[in-house]
């Protein structure tokens, strides 16, 4: 019993000591900024992405055609500067408002938001974080068809 038990903890020392040094520390310890060694790279601009935090630019977004959105089962965007995405048209609507496309809103860009048997919901919000941005499908085409 004692061996099987001092092998137990040695084995859980092991991996705890394993899955904590995958980890490095980046910035103060108040911002408790754990970044993974394992992360995926960031992706750089016009390239395919599947969600906003994944690109390299603070400029660019994970955009998504609202119409061609699923690819082999799953989202998938380019990351793309907002900037481009709205063009010459003026952003009319504030965050939190309904949208159809991302050039509508001022303060970020459209993001789909499920709502279970509600349906799905197109609202403003920012363009950081762990979704995609809407795009027409016009803009979304052209830009695959270059690659």
């Amino acid at each position: 019993m004692y061996i099987f038990l001092s092998s137990f903890v040695v084995t859980l020392c092991t991996v705890t000591d394993a899955w904590l040094t995958k980890y490095d520390f980046n910035g103060d310890y108040g911002d408790h900024k754990w970044n993974s060694q394992v992360s995926p790279p960031c992706i750089k601009a016009n390239e395919e992405c599947f969600y906003t935090s994944q690109c390299c630019s603070r400029n660019d977004v994970c955009v998504m055609d609202s119409k061609l959105s699923l690819f082999a089962g799953r989202k998938i965007g380019l990351c793309r500067d907002l900037e481009y995405i709205r063009g010459d048209i003026q952003p009319t609507k504030f965050e939190g408002e309904a949208c159809e496309d991302s050039s509508d809103c001022i303060d970020g860009c459209c993001i789909s938001i499920r709502r279970h048997r509600y349906g799905v919901l197109q609202v403003c919000a920012r363009e950081n974080g762990p979704f995609m941005c809407i795009t027409s499908y016009r803009q979304f085409a052209d830009d695959l068809s270059k690659k």
